[in-house]
């Protein structure tokens, strides 16, 4: 992993207005020509979707590792926060989403010395590096095993209170193979010209093995699975993504 990160920050969205809207269905107040347009669109959009999905790996086999990489993970953070509106949070939604749609456990993973990092770079008058420094006492490295949220937890709760760990489960998903990819490479990526097409993790290892580095063979079956996700909401409901707010606020 690299050195410290200069921008451990999420992007928030503020659409605290509009959480009280209630949605009108459209198939109350809309004609079937207007309803099977409305299908219509949505099947070419999602259509549209997986295609240019198929075409990231098109870009990385022709030698454009970076843009295919680029393009994924803009994908990612916008079906992200499309699926997990109205929540303001960027990056949990980010890494939430990614952890709820992958096949098997990666990005929810912890590890250990990304939390004394991201710990350690947040603000909170001294709690935070407190817990970064109690983090660096459970898990001193320079060898770390990546862990489930739970086992992570169990670690801490021998030196730290309940009222500590709740709040450091609150800010946990920064600590996770997610939150690594949301820091390190989508910020890179949206914010400045693009990162590195791949990241390993050195001296850390899952079950005894070397976990699979963040590559973009690791983010397109999340992916996919977003944008299915997000069809089924939105062919059920006939709303974009199951609320046709989310076209105007997210």
């Amino acid at each position: 992993m690299p050195g410290k990160n200069r921008g451990e920050t999420e992007d928030r969205r503020d659409v605290s207005a509009f959480k009280r809207e209630r949605p009108v269905s459209p198939r109350q107040s809309k004609t079937p020509e207007d309803i099977a347009a409305k299908h219509g669109l949505m099947t070419a959009f999602f259509d549209g979707a997986l295609a240019r999905v198929d075409f990231l790996s098109e870009l990385r086999e022709g030698g454009r590792h970076i843009e295919a990489f680029t393009l994924c993970l803009t994908y990612v953070d916008s079906f992200s926060q499309w699926l997990l509106w109205p929540r303001e949070k960027s990056g949990r939604n980010f890494v939430e989403a990614l952890a709820t749609y992958e096949a098997s456990p990666y990005f929810g993973l912890v590890h250990p010395l990304q939390a004394i990092r991201a710990f350690g770079a947040m603000k909170g008058k001294g709690f935070w590096p407190s817990m970064s420094a109690l983090v660096q006492r459970a898990f001193p490295g320079p060898s770390y095993e990546l862990l489930h949220e739970t086992a992570f937890e169990g670690r801490l709760a021998v030196t730290c209170s309940p009222a500590d760990l709740s709040q450091i489960r609150g800010e946990l998903w920064r600590a996770t193979i997610g939150g690594i990819a949301y820091f390190w490479l989508r910020n890179p990526s949206v914010h400045g010209f693009g990162s590195s097409p791949s990241l390993s993790f050195g001296s850390t290892t899952y079950n005894g093995a070397e976990p699979e580095p963040l590559t973009l063979r690791a983010f397109l079956p999340p992916l996919r699975a977003m944008i299915g996700e997000a069809r089924k909401r939105s062919e059920a409901t006939l709303q974009w993504f199951g609320d046709d707010r989310i076209m105007f606020y997210a």
